[in-house]
């Protein structure tokens, strides 16, 4: 027996749904979760809202937040510039830049027992540079 795929998006009401969730949350220690979910349908500054309407506190800023905060209309503004002129520049082909003017911003403003920054993806030692930077603002 074969399914059509339908191209049709399943409304807001229903990601609420257990038999909707099933499909994002397949894990066996997810089941419960997709039973009673939270689900969050918005986020601004330091607080997040359930489909429910609920406010929470973000308590640990968001993973790709950092510490700017949800919905940061400057960061925002920012990356839709930087989007505008280009997304992405790998640096085994080259730099950009914006590459070469954060770099040296960083190491003008870092003391002077920081590591210079490395643009390679690889990380092959610890990082030390922020460990001695936070030893050096706080002795």
């Amino acid at each position: 027996m074969t399914t059509t795929p339908t191209t049709e998006v399943i409304s807001d009401a229903q990601t609420t749904e257990e038999k909707f969730l099933r499909q994002i949350m397949v894990r066996s220690q997810m089941k419960s979760f997709a039973a009673d979910p939270l689900i969050m349908s918005r986020a601004d500054g330091v607080h997040y809202w359930d489909v429910n309407g609920k406010q929470y506190l973000d308590g640990l800023s968001g993973i790709y937040v950092v510490s700017v905060g949800h919905n940061n209309r400057r960061v925002i503004e920012a990356i839709k510039q930087q989007f505008d002129t280009m997304t992405f520049s790998p640096v085994m082909h080259g730099t950009n830049p914006l590459a070469v003017q954060l770099a040296n911003k960083l190491v003008e403003v870092a003391p002077t027992t920081w590591e210079r920054p490395s643009s390679s993806p690889v990380v092959r030692r610890p990082p030390r540079g922020p460990i001695k930077m936070a030893d050096s603002t706080t002795a």
